[in-house]
């Protein structure tokens, strides 16, 4: 145990073994005096760069305490709390914890109590009041672009509408998605919307009135490029995605590393404007494969990796919306 007068500064390199034997070190987050605790941040044991694991120790079960670094300089200050989100977020636990509560004392089973929990956690990634002025102005977008009544600007509008949307639901704090999913969701969804600027540009009119807009299409052409690269950095670094192909492609990891260099090249070229109507031909046909043997593997995505069915139904969607898109520069003149 440490002795009855040593206190820790914040930002202090500590270590300690514990009564199990185990040697622990870590910098120094918080230290309670009454009660012993430290708080030590200490490198993720999933191995991510970005994230820490945070042990809460008592320091009268410890012995051997050492402070390898002491920091006697001025902490840094706090990171700034959204005090409104958490206040939020206490409201609806305590709501959750009243509604189990009632239900136990109307005699509710257990199987009825996880269903209304199921279904009440069930939300829409944006609030209810705007969720059907977007799905207004998608259908109504949708509509104008298949009759093809003002096919540029309908198609230029579905990419703001689009863009708007996704940065509605990201922010509204609705959206509980692992980091790898948000990777997977968003990279799709700035392709579409990369596809819809493609299509506002003129890209793939038959019978072009009016000349189309390079600065559309070059732009359109970096969202595929993006959608691209994070494909790749998928195949690298989210064991989910590294899983789903190693399951359907022959030569196992080495086929996979071909295919992450085929992604970095189809992205430069997408990003440079170089080769384009290339890679465009080359992506028309390894995204169909992929939508069948990896989107299309619906078991795996929702039975193994919890994505939501609807959820995955719309990544498939989105996937599909992708493939036109470069169908258009494949084909286009």
């Amino acid at each position: 145990m440490a002795a009855p007068g040593e206190c820790f500064s914040v930002g202090s390199q500590v270590s300690c073994r514990t009564c199990q034997e185990q040697r622990l070190q870590g910098e120094v987050v918080a230290f309670d005096y009454p009660s012993k605790m430290l708080a030590l941040k200490c490198p993720s044991s999933s191995g991510k760069p970005n994230h820490a694991d945070i042990l809460l120790v008592n320091l009268q079960y410890v012995s051997e305490v050492e402070i390898i670094n002491d920091r006697t300089e001025t902490p840094p200050p706090l990171a700034s709390l959204n005090v409104s989100k958490l206040a939020n977020k206490a409201r609806m636990e305590k709501e959750e914890k009243l509604s189990q509560a009632y239900a136990i004392s109307a005699g509710v089973s257990l199987e009825g109590q996880q269903l209304f929990q199921t279904i009440h956690k069930t939300k829409p990634d944006i609030p209810v009041p705007y969720l059907y002025v977007d799905m207004g102005v998608a259908v109504l977008c949708a509509s104008f672009m298949s009759f093809g009544v003002k096919r540029r600007w309908f198609a230029l509008g579905a990419a703001l509408q689009l863009a708007v949307a996704t940065y509605a639901s990201h922010i509204s704090g609705h959206v509980h998605y692992g980091d790898w999913l948000k990777v997977r969701m968003y990279s799709r969804t700035i392709a579409i919307i990369g596809g819809f600027l493609i299509l506002a540009s003129g890209a793939g009119e038959l019978y072009r009135q009016k000349p189309r807009s390079r600065s559309l299409q070059s732009t359109g052409q970096v969202f595929l490029g993006i959608y691209l690269i994070c494909q790749a950095y998928s195949l690298q670094h989210s064991k989910e995605d590294r899983l789903a192909y190693l399951n359907h492609i022959l030569g196992g990891e080495l086929t996979l590393q071909l295919l992450f260099v085929l992604y970095g090249l189809l992205a430069l070229a997408f990003l440079s404007g170089y080769y384009v109507r290339v890679a465009a031909q080359v992506l028309a046909v390894v995204l169909p494969l992929a939508i069948l043997l990896i989107d299309g593997n619906v078991a795996y995505w929702h039975e193994a990796r919890h994505v939501e069915f609807w959820n995955q139904m719309k990544l498939i969607g989105q996937s599909v919306g992708i493939f036109g898109a470069v169908v258009i520069l494949a084909t286009d003149g």
